[in-house]
């Protein structure tokens, strides 16, 4: 009797075993108890239509005279060309209830544009309307250009053209200026502009002179 108790048990023992495989088996976690299933951990962050960027156009106010930046909203690919043509849609409604206003003649058209990457020197191809404006109206639209494009592309040199001919800048003095400019040539203009305590001169850039042809 004891012999065959002991094989009873020995039967027990065995069908109650687990059976195990010699090879990895896959599990769908579809079938899985929801407690069992790790909570998913991907994020996607939000696709962006479009970013900001600033824009200058001139106060009018007599104890202000200088520029103010102005925010605009452009493509995630946007070019320089995008800036610039926000620029020259001109100010709002309530920017001009502000004493904003533009000294770039309406009508005034990017024909193109070229940057040189190798010296930031930025090359702005506008048609003849451009070229309306005289004396300190026209320094501020140049300035206007330079602060937008230079905020956009710190450290940018731009040289201007009107109908592909390469054009003089006036700085902000009325200065005619056969060469590229940058935002140092315009510092009265600069939205922090202190007349009691103005920035240090800047030597101008030597290495982008230019042929003009005026007329």
């Amino acid at each position: 009797m004891k012999h065959v108790a002991v094989l009873v048990v020995a039967g027990l023992l065995i069908s109650c075993g687990v059976a195990t495989d010699d090879r990895a088996v896959p599990i769908d976690l579809g079938d899985q108890p929801p407690g069992l299933v790790p909570p998913s951990t991907s994020t996607s962050l939000p696709v962006r239509d479009s970013v900001a960027v600033a824009v200058y156009f001139f106060d009018s106010e007599p104890e202000s005279a200088r520029l103010v930046d102005r925010p605009r909203q452009v493509p995630p690919d946007a070019t320089v060309r995008n800036v610039v043509e926000q620029l020259l849609a001109g100010t709002t409604e309530e920017e001009q209830e502000l004493g904003l206003r533009s000294e770039i003649p309406d009508g005034t058209e990017l024909l193109g544009f070229e940057r040189r990457v190798v010296d930031d020197l930025l090359v702005l191809n506008f048609n003849e309307t451009f070229l309306e404006l005289e004396g300190d109206a026209q320094s501020t639209a140049f300035a206007e250009i330079v602060y937008t494009v230079d905020d956009y592309l710190p450290g940018a040199r731009v040289e201007f053209r009107v109908d592909d001919l390469p054009r003089s800048a006036l700085t902000d003095e009325g200065e005619p200026v056969s060469r590229c400019v940058t935002v140092d040539d315009y510092p009265t203009l600069h939205p922090d502009f202190d007349p009691e305590n103005p920035p240090e001169p800047v030597p101008p850039p030597t290495d982008c002179d230019i042929e003009t042809v005026e007329g």
